[in-house]
């Protein structure tokens, strides 16, 4: 009984951080100190006075949690898979959560940078130190590389060539600092001939007669849900343009040419995740048993730093009045007909009674009054009530350098 090979897919994601804006400053940082006595001068000096102002950028510094490796799971056969925490999954592609922290000050956006690679391998050798490399040969389908011409030095490492039959051939060197030398791996390929990569998701893969692969990266919000199609639109950081609300998911398909996109879009103390998923034919013609050739989805995140968004604008129910009964406050710019009630006590005619305004931490208040009341202060309205009366109380608050006008219009009444 002959014994078939099932190849296992496993698909490394290789995660680097690469900081759009460097790492120089601390997360926090004071407002630098100054303090200066300016000597008495005559008023024609004072008024030429001048005062030089140092500028300085506040720099984040980034601090992202990220998955250090993972493994996709190619499952074309549908058999069922324990992906954890007792839940089991018969998907053909398959692949664990990954969390992303934001431990930094600022928000983050989250990039997926990467491709689906298809290759049929030929060989692969290993190359002693040497300046050049010359008559690589030995490929399984008998051609020889004759390089004598063309020798492949240090300084093209990484760097692939092509010869006349289409061949692939790439040089990855790799120095020992210790031993002081650099050997060389040479692995030569064509284009896969029975893996086929799709960008969008295949109608019935359970009809697709061919080997197809759809593979893409997702990533969604702590809070959120996992989206239950593939939506090439959905990208992390772009404003809904009727909305106005920041997407905070986003997919990319991995294609066979390398792509980027954003995925993930997190607040300064926000955590993600992200997986991978997608498709593989479940009836191709030849069996997946049967496929030597090799595919790898190598990824990379890119995190840029994003300023954080601006605090909200101080709400109608920041606002408190002292010693005052029966306001029920909405979030409005406007309040009309609130009844203020006043204890006045047995001597109606002597009466008089006073409304503290007091905005929240942070935030201060300006405040004007017409009508049957006067301000005494900066944010006592004082109401004589002995007839009643209606009176209109205009409070500006400033918080976060933002001012925010209500109007209140009140009658006040005694009891």
């Amino acid at each position: 009984m002959k014994r078939r090979k099932i190849i296992a897919a496993l698909l490394a994601l290789s995660c680097t951080m690469s900081m759009a804006v460097p790492a120089f400053a601390a997360d926090t940082e004071t407002m630098p100190a100054t303090s200066a006595a300016l000597e008495t001068q005559d008023a024609d000096a004072l008024a030429t006075y001048a005062l030089d102002v140092d500028a300085t950028l506040q720099k984040p510094t980034l601090k992202v949690t990220l998955p250090a490796s993972t493994a996709v799971l190619v499952n074309p056969y549908r058999m069922e898979v324990d992906i954890g925490g007792g839940v089991t999954s018969f998907d053909t592609i398959l692949s664990p959560e990954m969390e992303v922290e934001n431990l930094s000050a600022c928000a983050i956006r989250v990039d997926v940078k990467g491709s689906l690679a298809t290759k049929q391998k030929l060989a692969s050798d290993a190359y002693a130190t040497t300046t050049a490399l010359t008559n690589v040969s030995g490929m399984v389908d008998g051609t020889d590389f004759s390089l004598a011409a063309n020798p492949i030095y240090l300084a093209n490492d990484g760097k692939t060539y092509v010869d006349a039959n289409g061949h692939v051939l790439t040089v990855k060197a790799t120095t020992d600092k210790a031993a002081g030398t650099t050997s060389y791996a040479v692995s030569a390929y064509v284009a896969s001939k029975d893996i086929k990569v799709a960008t969008a998701p295949v109608k019935d893969i359970d009809a697709d007669k061919s080997n197809t692969l759809f593979i893409y990266v997702e990533g969604k919000q702590d809070d959120g849900t996992w989206a239950t199609t593939f939506d090439s639109k959905a990208t992390a950081g772009v404003k809904d343009s009727k909305t106005g609300v920041m997407s905070t998911t986003g997919m990319m398909a991995l294609a066979a040419k390398e792509a980027s996109k954003s995925i993930l879009y997190l607040n300064a103390g926000d955590k993600g995740q992200v997986r991978v998923s997608g498709q593989a034919s479940t009836n191709p013609t030849k069996a997946w048993t049967a496929v030597t050739d090799e595919f790898a989805t190598p990824f990379t995140f890119v995190i840029d730093a994003v300023a954080n968004t601006a605090p909200a604008a101080p709400l109608a129910s920041d606002i408190t009045f002292g010693k005052v009964t029966g306001i029920d406050f909405a979030d409005t710019t406007s309040y009309t007909k609130g009844a203020i009630s006043l204890a006045t006590g047995a001597n109606i005619a002597a009466r008089t009674d006073s409304v503290t305004v007091t905005a929240p931490a942070g935030a201060s208040t300006k405040v004007t009054v017409t009508g049957d009341a006067t301000l005494d202060g900066t944010s006592d309205v004082v109401f004589n009530a002995t007839n009643g009366g209606k009176a209109t109380i205009v409070v500006e608050l400033t918080q976060y350098g933002m001012t925010t006008t209500y109007t209140f219009e009140v009658e006040i009444s005694v009891s």
